[in-house]
Order: structure tokens, then C-alpha cells, then sequence
């Protein structure tokens, strides 16, 4: 029985250690951001549309509305094309911007149907790689942003959509070498 008492006691001075070991003898967190709560859920609905097709849904159910253009073309890209002013640069024509800032090759390639092919153009240009080559969305090989900027010409060329790839160097990720090679070897292979 005294073995048993014995026992139990070191136990309980073991455990007291092991909590102990758990505790900190001061409280020195750094203060919480006074919308950490607001930031938390932003992120959270922005992961429910990783790749933006909510951007430009409500545009593309007005744009299907009317009738469909011979000459429309749709411009898919990052930022350098969200931030391309089409009508400034070609007046009058029926040119569709579906660029979207640090989108990486994965969330244009989901966007192809709702973005370019609902959209019934004659043509699709596309820029991108740069963000892949920031690993915006998480590593990639050249190889796998070849096969999505391939995956992408091949569904438009199955509708009907001609589709011309136009590489960024990649300066804007400091990567002007991988994004140089990246896009000579890409566009070689995805001439249309």
C-alpha cells in the first residue's frame, strides 16, 4: 500500500513539473491588431474564391446578353493586363480585359470557361507566368506553367478561339533570367 502511496505522489510531482513547463512567468504577447478579426475573415472569403472567378461574373452575365462580336477579343492576364486601359489604347473596339492582378497561370486556366469561352471571342491574349515565377500560389516548375499556358490555348483553339501568348520577362519578380527562358521556350512551343 505504501508502494502505491509512494507512486502516486511522484506521479503527481511529475505532472506538476510537466505543467509547470506549460506556463509562462510573464504575460508579454505583443498587443492584437484592432481588426485581426476583420483581416481573419477577408482571408477566409477571399480562399472561397481563390481564383476570382467573382471578379468578373456580374460583367460577363451583362456581356452574354448581347450579341457576340466577330472581332471581340479577351485579354486574360495578371495585373499588367488589369491595369491595361484597352479602350484607351484601341478606341472603338470590342476588346474584353480579364486581367487580374497576381494571378498565377492555375486560376487563369479555371477561368478560361467563364472568362474567355462564355465570352464567344474570336480571338484570346494572354499574358502571364510572371506571379507563377513569384510562386504567388505556391512553387511551380516551368514545365507546369507550360502546360496550363497550353492547357488554356488548346480550350480556346477547341472552340473556336484563336490564342496568342505574349511572356512577360519576369522583371517584375526578379526573376528576369527564369522568366526570360520560360517565355522563349514557351512561346516557340505555343505558337498559334
Amino acid at each position: 500500500m505504501m508502494n502505491k502511496i509512494v507512486a502516486l505522489l511522484a506521479g503527481a510531482l511529475g505532472f506538476t513539473g510537466l505543467a509547470n513547463a506549460q506556463l509562462a512567468n510573464d504575460f508579454n504577447v505583443p498587443p492584437a491588431n484592432c481588426c485581426l478579426a476583420t483581416t481573419a475573415k477577408s482571408l477566409a472569403d477571399q480562399l472561397q474564391d481563390w481564383n476570382q472567378l467573382g471578379r468578373y461574373h456580374r460583367a460577363n452575365q451583362e456581356l452574354k446578353k448581347k450579341p457576340a462580336d466577330p472581332k471581340r477579343v479577351v485579354f486574360m492576364g495578371d495585373s499588367i493586363t488589369d491595369f491595361w486601359n484597352l479602350e484607351e489604347h484601341f478606341p472603338g473596339q470590342p476588346y474584353v480585359n480579364r486581367g487580374i492582378g497576381g494571378q498565377t497561370t492555375p486560376q487563369m486556366l479555371v477561368r478560361m470557361y467563364p472568362d474567355v469561352i462564355d465570352l464567344k471571342p474570336a480571338a484570346m491574349v494572354v499574358l502571364a507566368g510572371t506571379n507563377d515565377i513569384a510562386r504567388n500560389t505556391g512553387p511551380e516548375t516551368i514545365e507546369m506553367i507550360e502546360q496550363n499556358i497550353m492547357a488554356m490555348t488548346e480550350l480556346a483553339q477547341a472552340h473556336g478561339i484563336k490564342a496568342e501568348h505574349h511572356g512577360d520577362d519576369g522583371t517584375g519578380a526578379g526573376a528576369r533570367h527564369q522568366g526570360a527562358a520560360l517565355f522563349g521556350h514557351a512561346d516557340q512551343r505555343l505558337r498559334v
